[in-house]
C-alpha cells in the first residue's frame, strides 16, 4: 500500500493572522516542495473561498480534486474548521471542529444551510456559529453520510472539546448518541505527549488494522530512539518490528534537505529523501509472550473507562464547584 501525507487542517487567506497570498495553485506548489500529497482546501464555507475552489479544482477520484489547469502532483480535499459557542449543560462551551466533506454538491448544501439560520459565514474563513457540536454534526450527516467532523486541536484549553476552560469531559458528553460518528481526533500542536499516550498506542494500531493496512513496522526518531528500554517496550505493545533511521540528528537533517530543494539539488522532497535517507531494519524485534501479556492488559485497560464513566463525572462537578 502506497504511503500518502496528507495536511487536513489549514486556512486560506480569508482567516483571521492568514496569508493574503493564500490560493490554491500556491498551496499546490508549497506541498510539493514539502512532500504532502494530499492537503484540505481550508475554508469552504466562507462564498469567496468557495468560489475560488470550484474555479480552480476539478474532481479527479470521489472526494478528491486536482488543480484544473496545471500539472501538479498536489491533490485535494474538500475542508473547512467552524467554531461553536453555546450553551450546554449550565456551561458554555466554545469548541472547534474539522469537517471534511465528500464533494461540491454537499459542501453547497452545507453552506445554504447556514446562511439559512443566520449564521455569518463571510466574515471570517473559520466562522463563529451558535450551533452546539452534536448539532452541526447531525446537520452534515442529514445532507450526506460521506462528510466527516474531527475534533479540532483537542487538548487546547480553549476553544477544544476536551479543553479544560470550555470544554467536555469526554466525547460521549460532548456529541451524546451521535458520539460514534466521531472516529478521528486532531491532537494539535500544543499536545502533550505524555497525555496523548494515556489513549493508548494501540487505539491508533488497531484502527489501521481495521482499516486494510499493513502495520508490521515502525520507524522511529528522536529522543525515543535512543533508548533501547523504550524500543524494545513499543515493539512489544504493538508486535511491530521497529527500525530507525541512521542519520540521528532528524531537525538537522530535514533542515538541510529542505535547502536542498530550494537549491534545486533535489527536484522534491520525495527525490531527496530516496537519495539520502537510509533505514537500519529491524534493531528491535517483539517479544510474543510480552506482546500477549500487552494485549490482555489493554483488553482490561478498556474497560476502565466504562467503569469509571461515573466517577469522572463527579470529579468533574467537584471541578466545576471548585471553579465557580
Amino acid at each position: 500500500m502506497p504511503v500518502k501525507i496528507l495536511d487536513i487542517h489549514i486556512h486560506s487567506r480569508y482567516s483571521r493572522a492568514c496569508s493574503p497570498d493564500l490560493e490554491l495553485p500556491k498551496i499546490a506548489r508549497a506541498c510539493e516542495i514539502k512532500g504532502i500529497d494530499i492537503v484540505a482546501t481550508g475554508d469552504f464555507t466562507h462564498p469567496a473561498w468557495f468560489a475560488h475552489i470550484k474555479d480552480s479544482l476539478i474532481e479527479e477520484n470521489e472526494g478528491i480534486y486536482k488543480l484544473k489547469n496545471e500539472n501538479s502532483k498536489t491533490r485535494f480535499i474538500l475542508s473547512t474548521e467552524i467554531s461553536c459557542i453555546y450553551k450546554h449543560k449550565d456551561a458554555t462551551r466554545r469548541v472547534h471542529l474539522l469537517i471534511l466533506a465528500p464533494n461540491i454538491a454537499a459542501v453547497d448544501k452545507f453552506n445554504r444551510i447556514l446562511e439559512k439560520r443566520g449564521i455569518n459565514i463571510r466574515s471570517d474563513g473559520r466562522p463563529i456559529m451558535g450551533l452546539s457540536s452534536k448539532e452541526a454534526l447531525k446537520i452534515i450527516l442529514d445532507i450526506d453520510p460521506g462528510f466527516m467532523m474531527i475534533p479540532a486541536h483537542i487538548w487546547t484549553p480553549w476553544f477544544s472539546v476536551l479543553g479544560s476552560k470550555s470544554g467536555y469531559n469526554s466525547l460521549e458528553e460532548c456529541f451524546e448518541e451521535l458520539s460514534p460518528q466521531i472516529r478521528v481526533a486532531e491532537t494539535g500542536l500544543s499536545s502533550d505527549p505524555p497525555m496523548n499516550r494515556r489513549l493508548s498506542i494501540l487505539d491508533n494500531i488497531n484502527l489501521i488494522r481495521e482499516l486494510g493496512g499493513n502495520l508490521d513496522e515502525i520507524v522511529l526518531a528522536g529522543g525515543i530512539a535512543k533508548s533501547k528500554l523504550w524500543l524494545q517496550i513499543i515493539a512489544d505493545v504493538t508486535g511491530c518490528v521497529i527500525s530507525l533511521p541512521e542519520e540521528t540528528e532528524g531537525a538537522a537533517f530535514g533542515g538541510a534537505l529542505v535547502a536542498g530543494i530550494g537549491t534545486g539539488i533535489y527536484e522534491n522532497a520525495e527525490t531527496a529523501i530516496q537519495k539520502t535517507v537510509k533505514i537500519r531494519r529491524g534493531v528491535c524485534q517483539p517479544d510474543p509472550k510480552n506482546n500477549e501479556l500487552y494485549k490482555e492488559m489493554y483488553e482490561i485497560y478498556k474497560g476502565l473507562y466504562p467503569a469509571l464513566k461515573q466517577t469522572y463525572a463527579r470529579l468533574g462537578e467537584l471541578r466545576e464547584k471548585q471553579n465557580a
